[in-house]
């Protein structure tokens, strides 16, 4: 496919530039880390993290590449789209070029990409953030324009092609010595293969009985908006920092949703912190989406069991601690971090899941040279 040698010249790119770092000069660094996720309902994610940053002049170029490593067999997947649940390895490379255009303004560019075995994306995103004379706001505007192939993995000429716009603007004011407030407004357009080639939606008779089972179908069209709010305080001599926020969400398929969130930081020492969050979250359903599609002689012409399109009521907790084992934040040497969060997630009502816990292991060193 033609946009997958796009996305590996992008990714040789990524590589090359990660690769200069043998004659990087003082002022680079570079990243390297490891992330784990496991949880109790067979899903497992290993996410190898490299990156470089160089100046480049006035300018700096940020070359990133991500791997994700899944195995995946959750009574969720298996429901819905898949008998065996499945494998993969996802890449995603990227390169940022951050160049100041005033004393106040900066431009940020980016190409980045994803691939995997039944999805490839291409795309760039352009930003413009403008400080206020003060420094006591900043104003974000940024535009992103992608196109993605999907198909399924054991039919490669089913691929269909997936463009999707996204503009975002943000405001971020300093309310006081110890706190910040974050207005977030987000819009996005997706065109064209949206449905999932993997997922088919039985079809039953009057008495309950599986006649069929056809394709999942949903329009080609998507626009969604969001608004998010975030109040940022630090307190108890800046060791303590609380965040929280509230986010609506709303797309042309008649969903909606609601997410509260709240977190909290401790600074234990330069080299020690403790976190704690949690997330509520409450989503209506789609309008074509049904829990059961009754008659074979009238199949609608759009149809999903996606729970992602369905009515959802959602809840995490999570409790998590970061040490830093060498370095430190304001020294100029390497730094190594280890970080562990466990989760638990609830879903009250679904029959398939109600609980799932999870842990996150993360290990970072950053190198400047």
């Amino acid at each position: 496919m033609q946009l997958k040698r796009r996305l590996a010249a992008l990714l040789a790119l990524a590589l090359a530039c990660l690769g200069a770092s043998a004659s990087a000069r003082a002022d680079r660094r570079a990243e390297v880390g490891l992330a784990v996720y496991a949880d109790d309902d067979d899903v497992t994610v290993v996410r190898p993290r490299a990156l470089l940053a160089a100046p480049t002049g006035p300018a700096e170029l940020t070359a990133e590449v991500v791997i994700d490593i899944v195995s995946a067999a959750s009574v969720d997947l298996i429901s819905q789209a898949s008998p065996r649940g499945f494998e993969e390895t996802r890449v995603e490379p990227a390169l940022t070029l951050s160049l100041p255009l005033s004393r106040l303004a900066t431009l940020a560019l980016r190409a980045f990409g994803s691939t995997e075995p039944d999805f490839a994306m291409l795309g760039a995103s352009a930003g413009v953030s403008l400080d206020s004379q003060s420094r006591a706001s900043t104003m974000t505007l940024t535009y992103a324009l992608s196109q993605a192939e999907v198909g399924r993995a054991d039919d490669p000429g089913l691929a269909r092609g997936r463009t999707t716009m996204q503009l975002g603007a943000s405001w971020t004011r300093v309310t006081d010595r110890a706190g910040y407030l974050d207005l977030v407004l987000e819009g996005e357009l997706q065109v064209g293969a949206l449905a999932s080639p993997y997922r088919y939606v039985p079809i039953e008779s009057s008495t309950g009985e599986r006649c069929c089972s056809v394709p999942e179908r949903v329009p080609d069209l998507r626009a969604a908006l969001a608004a998010l709010l975030r109040v940022r305080r630090a307190l108890a001599q800046d060791r303590l920092f609380l965040h929280a926020d509230y986010r609506l969400a709303t797309d042309g398929w008649g969903l909606t949703s609601h997410t509260v969130s709240a977190r909290a930081l401790l600074t234990l020492s330069p080299r020690a912190v403790l976190g704690a969050s949690a997330r509520g979250y409450l989503q209506g359903a789609a309008d074509f989406h049904r829990t059961r599609y009754v008659g074979a002689d009238a199949v609608p012409a759009y149809r999903t069991r996606d729970r992602n399109l369905g009515p959802e009521r959602s809840a995490s907790l999570g409790l998590a601690c970061e040490l830093a084992l060498g370095g430190s934040p304001t020294s100029d040497g390497p730094r190594l971090t280890v970080a562990a969060t466990w989760l638990a997630l609830f879903w009250p009502g679904d029959p398939l899941q109600q609980r799932r816990d999870a842990v996150l292991a993360t290990v970072s060193l950053e190198v400047p040279f």
